[in-house]
């Protein structure tokens, strides 16, 4: 049953094309307590993750099989494929929470603990280092089960919750989409048709420039 299944989707790929771009990006990798991380590149799961959002899926549910399409495909069935285009400048942005004595409201203004207690004065100031990417540009192959792209296609075009790059405060540029229709071949349109985004202008002369691929399964 499982191999007939996967015969099934194999008959019935597409893929779309996605371009990440806009002033920051964070793509958690290691993220723990104050430290914030960023990976160098978005990450499957973060991928997966704005996919289920735009559909209007709850966090828990976001690798749930669909039933209503054929061959009840999920997101473990999709493939991604990254073209870093500008790797963007790393950013680290400090905060800090709490801070009573600077606010004059007394055991109000304290942080809160586990217990239903609150923290020392001198103990409710926290700090926390969020890193991004500056100006970065990503262009990703999607490929998969043809219903579950078009499904996906569609909820990107008119999405439940707006997508974001990794974090909520990271708007993405417009077109987020560079494939408004399903494409039979998306790696193939990833590495000879999509536009590229340059730090700057090959030099006089080249008609070609070296680019980082990221796979999850790399060609022969």
């Amino acid at each position: 049953m499982r191999e007939g299944r996967h015969r099934q989707l194999a008959h019935l790929v597409s893929g779309l094309l996605l371009r990440l771009a806009g002033p920051l990006q964070s793509w958690g990798h290691h993220s723990a307590f104050h430290h914030r991380d960023t990976a160098a590149h978005p990450t499957r799961s973060a991928l997966i993750g704005m996919f289920a959002s735009a559909q209007g899926r709850p966090r828990d549910h976001a690798l749930d099989p669909y039933p209503d399409l054929p061959g009840n495909p999920s997101h473990h069935d999709l493939t991604f494929t990254v073209r870093i285009d500008k790797p963007g400048t790393p950013h680290t942005d400090y905060h800090t929470v709490g801070g009573a004595r600077y606010r004059g409201r007394g055991r109000e203004g304290l942080l809160p603990t586990s217990d239903g207690g609150h923290r020392t004065e001198a103990a409710s100031t926290l700090q926390s280092w969020r890193h991004y990417l500056a100006d970065a540009v990503f262009t990703v192959a999607v490929h998969g089960p043809a219903p579950l792209i078009a499904r996906i296609a569609d909820a990107l075009a008119e999405p439940h919750w707006a997508p974001f790059l990794g974090r909520r405060t990271c708007i993405p540029d417009e077109p987020l989409v560079l494939t408004p229709t399903p494409v039979t071949d998306p790696v193939t349109e990833l590495l000879t048709r999509a536009p590229l985004t340059l730090t700057h202008p090959p030099e006089p002369g080249h008609d070609s420039v070296d680019v980082d691929i990221v796979w999850e399964h790399p060609p022969p």
